[in-house]
């Protein structure tokens, strides 16, 4: 389906629905800002992510409804987390999407949003009601940062203050990217 056929309707200041595109069709999506959207699946556990830039109706699907990100090798820095996530390597090697899945951190300002893909829960996720089973573990959460040209600028990687990491790549990018 081409492109100019794609029209997305604002429904509230935090609401959009899209027409023209066959998987997102009924769909209410999240606005993000600066024209851009999100779209979940249908399903509180399905895994699937769609990122859209309501202006140019450029639409990306992030990850499948099975869990598998849709990412390329170099979207995602492989050794920072080998070094960093033990845990959720694997998880990050395969494109794996377990647990937590994929989200936004905040809205896109200034051309870009941070993305966030729990790698690994931390360890109270294994416990029972009484504990058992827990595992001494912190969450291992990776991020990359997208601009609006559904492109990643920054791969997925450990970050340690992505508000700051957040702040760099926008004065850097000081809007250019809209």
């Amino acid at each position: 389906m081409g492109q100019n056929e794609i029209k997305f309707t604002l429904v509230d200041t935090k609401k959009v629905c899209v027409s023209g595109f066959p998987e997102l069709e009924g769909r209410e999506g999240c606005y993000l800002g600066e024209g851009m959207a999100m779209f979940w699946g249908k399903e509180w556990r399905n895994y699937e992510l769609f990122v859209a830039n309501t202006h140019t109706c450029k639409i990306r699907k992030l990850s499948t409804e099975g869990g598998t990100m849709l990412v390329d090798d170099r979207e995602i820095d492989l050794d920072l987390i080998a070094k960093k996530c033990p845990h959720g390597y694997r998880n990050a090697k395969d494109k794996v999407l377990k647990y937590g899945g994929v989200n936004r951190y905040g809205g896109f300002e200034k051309g870009v949003c941070a993305i966030s893909w729990m790698l690994y829960p931390e360890g109270r996720y294994f416990a029972d009601s009484d504990g058992f089973g827990g595992e001494d573990n912190e969450e291992e959460c990776v991020y990359a940062i997208m601009d609006t040209h559904l492109d990643f600028i920054v791969p997925f990687r450990p970050v340690d203050n992505i508000e700051k990491l957040l702040e760099e790549v926008r004065a850097h990018t000081c809007g250019s990217e809209l």
